[in-house]
């Protein structure tokens, strides 16, 4: 079965880890609900189709290739009370510096799969990462075929990969790069979401812990057979989940 690869780059982006309020941290990689997003603007579909239609028949794979830097961001913004002007807020937001990340996504629907093929090439929207404002590039859009190998219990992984059913990971970092590096952490977010037409459209159905990093990648241990795709392209090993 075909998959899609791409890249995409930004400049000033921000992917908010939803528990932060004052403070508002930023992620250092996309995940599958904001590649999901990002896919359902440029293909001009609605929120309907994000949760129904394409969110629950993806699989996908996210490669951090860099980061420049990260900084922060002062917001000022107009405070509500019964629609009615209360004044001033302020908050400081995270953002990420020169983002660039590989994509890899998988559809088994063959007519989803062209229709989405089509919109990286010919966006019906602006693409965009995290807010409307923060735009990006999409390059090298290619169809590469599925490469599967046998699973032993330890694997290179240069993907963000799911937490669940790993015994241990080491983080390695890529030799000669003169780039950031930031070691592994957890970030605990949303799978997949149960939509509703009234209000509030959705709820969380499901969460996973990820393991993102940056300027390296994770020789990773498992505990037992893992239950998710792992494949290999240009000796980059993904894990599709």
């Amino acid at each position: 079965m075909p998959m899609l690869k791409f890249k995409i780059q930004g400049l000033i982006n921000s992917i908010r880890i939803p528990q932060t309020a004052a403070y508002q941290n930023t992620e250092l990689t996309p995940k599958k609900t904001h590649i999901a997003g990002m896919l359902t603007n440029i293909m001009g579909k609605d929120e309907k189709f994000y949760y129904k239609e394409l969110l629950p028949n993806i699989l996908v794979g996210i490669v951090p290739v860099t980061l420049e830097n990260l900084f922060t961001d002062f917001w000022r913004f107009d405070k509500w009370s019964q629609n009615i002007l209360g004044g001033k807020g302020t908050v400081k937001r995270e953002k990420l510096y020169k983002p660039e990340y590989l994509v890899y996504i998988k559809i088994r629907d063959k007519n989803l799969f062209n229709e989405i093929n089509t919109s990286l090439k010919l966006e019906k929207r602006v693409p965009s990462l995290g807010m409307d404002d923060e735009m990006i590039l999409i390059r090298d859009i290619k169809e590469i075929d599925e490469n599967y190998f046998s699973l032993g219990n330890k694997v290179d992984i240069h993907s963000i990969f799911p937490y669940e059913n790993i015994k241990n990971y080491s983080f390695y970092k890529y030799e000669g790069r003169n780039r950031l590096i930031i070691p592994p952490r957890i970030v605990n977010t949303n799978l997949i979401f149960e939509f509703n037409e009234g209000n509030p459209p959705r709820k969380p159905k499901k969460f996973v812990n990820i393991v993102e990093f940056i300027g390296g990648f994770c020789k990773v241990y498992f505990l037992k057979e893992y239950p998710y795709n792992i494949v290999s392209d240009e000796n980059v090993n993904i894990i599709l989940w």
